[in-house]
């Protein structure tokens, strides 16, 4: 039996402490801004790729960062830096988010990807995220436990949206039985579900469409 296991990265199997809008934060302290996370995370809610209403396959591999580019260029603005300095400061802010050592394992991340794994589940990592992601997890110590990787920023589609998770069911050779693991309600669930894939909460207590609400990757065991 063909049995997989899709799993979202950010919040799910890492955390990482709000790394984009405390990268920002830093590259602002950097260049004399006084500011705080807070001041910064409204300006970072919104307008990623993945909030655009279409496939965009255009943006993807060294075409991914130039629009993130844009978004930090506005923000740094919106904070008083000059046009010109603003639009010099994507690499840096790139630089921090790639940072792997900002990038923390839950606890039972290693112990939980194992044991499926034992059990005879495929497991494919499916995030919305930049292109180098694969660089990260294997930083992280990952690669190994995925059969493959759908990433947002190497093909140009992004959950919720319909096409990505046909291409995922694609590249798992039409699985018999499927998982959706993630940790937004929106992206990860809600997608996953519109298109006929079960799916799992983990980490949040929110309502959402998922078959199951864990706190813990441990308790996702129960049902494999």
């Amino acid at each position: 039996m063909n049995r997989v296991l899709f799993w979202d990265f950010d919040g799910t199997l890492v955390y990482c402490h709000h790394l984009w809008s405390n990268s920002v934060l830093t590259v602002l302290r950097e260049n004399g801004v006084s500011a705080a996370l807070d001041d910064v995370r409204p300006h970072m809610a919104s307008g990623y790729p993945w909030d655009l209403p279409q496939s965009h396959p255009e943006l993807k591999g060294e075409a991914w960062w130039p629009y993130l580019y844009r978004k930090f260029s506005e923000v740094y603005r919106a904070f008083g830096l000059s046009p010109t300095l603003s639009e010099k400061l994507g690499p840096r802010t790139r630089e921090l988010i790639l940072d792997p050592s900002r990038y923390y394992l839950y606890d039972d991340t290693l112990a939980v990807l194992d044991e499926a794994g034992k059990r005879g589940w495929r497991q494919i990592l499916l995030s919305n995220n930049y292109p180098e992601l694969r660089q990260t997890i294997s930083r992280l110590g990952l690669t190994d436990y995925f059969a493959d990787f759908i990433i947002s920023g190497e093909i140009g589609l992004d959950k919720p949206q319909p096409e990505i998770f046909a291409y995922a069911v694609k590249v798992a050779g039409q699985p018999d039985q499927c998982y959706m693991i993630g940790d937004n309600p929106h992206a990860d669930i809600e997608g996953a579900v519109r298109f006929g894939i079960p799916a799992v909460l983990v980490h949040k207590d929110s309502p959402s469409q998922a078959l199951y609400t864990f706190e813990t990757l441990t308790e996702l065991l129960k049902i494999l």
